[in-house]
């Protein structure tokens, strides 16, 4: 039940920051980065994995940092 609980809070989470996008407002990154975090937790327990926390919240930290630099590199262009 946790799992489904997990994907349903990703889901909306990443929804209203495509929302947010489609508005023209600025996405906001924590709530995108805890929708994805909840996402991939929800989808990897439905599917029977378990993914460990605290490397995956890394890993996702540092795609973060990587396209924030995109785009900031794709802007001063």
């Amino acid at each position: 039940m946790g799992a489904y609980i997990a994907l349903g809070v990703g889901v909306i989470l990443i929804g209203l920051n495509a929302a947010r996008a489609l508005l023209k407002l600025k996405p906001s990154k924590f709530s995108l980065f805890i929708g994805i975090i909840a996402l991939a937790f929800g989808g990897a327990s439905a599917a029977g994995f378990e993914l460990p926390l605290w490397q995956t919240i890394l890993v996702l930290i540092g795609l973060f940092i990587i396209a924030e630099a995109a785009t900031s590199l794709a802007r001063s262009k």
